[in-house]
């Protein structure tokens, strides 16, 4: 076959977009899947979600007096020692003013006796530092969690050792970690008698705590098209669901619970414009608050439109669908 000058270039042109198509495409794929593995437990959770948490663990302690028996992050539950090994890591990246993302470690023990001392006092930053990395590499290279930490003041106790560090977190002011604690533990409190566990049973049902009924979409999210689709959602979405850092990671999990991650409520919302015959997608940029905020495209005339499946929830204010609080630097993917 013979071709023309123009054609050849023509043709090179095209193998090498498509080449580079090729490599982008796959990039966004194995960046997703760092994020989320093949059984859609999270892989990497950010520090923030980690630190939220915290907030409601430190209520249930002051409320109950020792720690519940498991965290939920991103829609999926963590033991107690699971949980500790991300607020080590945490605080540890805080100290060393590392933003990025925490490696989940499964699988990690309960300690076989945990034990400590009455502490009382301060606990600097280089010490704070030293033991939170001493607690993360003991889980790593043990696979379960150390009956006590040791510090200037003592031996702390596997569970107060998990309350110390969600004391610094709470501490920890624009991403700067205190410059010093101070605890005060007994070794006889109640924190200390009761030893948090959790069988993890993987089932298809709703828990008897869910709160969940049918779907609370079933009949009313039909017919969308447009722009006065994409209102009817936000109407809708600001009626029904929330933003928690630390919700639901997933579609399922945001019908479930009502509430959602930026992952959860941009996957529920694009799920819902795809059902509707919309041409749509997910993308992710940075925001003031994280590197991997969420949120929808729908393609109108040609035309990407945002819709900000976060910020139109009371949560942000109940904004208008448009309004973003990210720049788009990657696409994840298309529906």
């Amino acid at each position: 076959m013979v071709y023309k000058r123009g054609e050849k270039i023509r043709m090179k042109n095209k193998a090498l977009l498509f080449a580079v198509a090729l490599v982008f495409l796959l990039s966004i794929s194995a960046s997703y899947a760092n994020d989320l593995g093949e059984d859609n437990r999270p892989r990497r959770l950010s520090q923030e979600d980690i630190s939220d948490v915290s907030v409601t663990v430190d209520k249930y302690v002051s409320k109950h007096g020792n720690l519940p028996n498991y965290v939920t992050i991103s829609d999926y539950n963590f033991s107690m020692p699971e949980y500790m090994y991300l607020l080590a890591k945490t605080v540890e990246n805080k100290y060393k003013r590392n933003n990025s993302l925490i490696a989940v470690k499964y699988n990690v023990k309960n300690p076989s006796n945990p034990s400590g001392d009455n502490i009382k006092g301060k606990i600097l930053a280089a010490d704070c530092y030293d033991y939170t990395e001493r607690v993360a590499n003991f889980i790593s290279k043990e696979g379960h969690a150390p009956n006590y930490v040791r510090t200037p003041l003592g031996h702390i106790q596997y569970q107060q050792t998990i309350y110390s560090f969600i004391k610094i977190l709470q501490e920890t002011k624009d991403n700067s970690p205190p410059k010093s604690i101070s605890l005060n533990f007994n070794k006889n409190s109640k924190i200390n008698k009761y030893m948090p566990r959790y069988s993890k049973i993987i089932t298809s049902k709703p828990s008897k705590n869910s709160t969940s009924k049918s779907p609370i979409t079933k009949g009313k999210l039909n017919n969308l098209s447009g722009t006065n689709g994409l209102l009817k959602l936000q109407k809708y979405m600001n009626r029904n669901f929330n933003h928690r850092s630390g919700g639901s990671h997933t579609a399922a999990g945001v019908e479930r619970t009502r509430t959602g991650d930026c992952w959860g409520l941009a996957e529920w919302a694009a799920k819902q414009l795809k059902a509707n015959g919309y041409n749509v997608r997910i993308v992710q940029g940075s925001s003031g608050a994280a590197s991997n905020h969420r949120w929808v495209q729908a393609n109108l005339d040609g035309k990407w439109i945002n819709f900000e499946s976060s910020l139109v929830t009371k949560r942000y204010g109940s904004k208008h669908y448009t309004k973003t609080c990210a720049r788009v630097n990657k696409i994840v993917r298309y529906l």
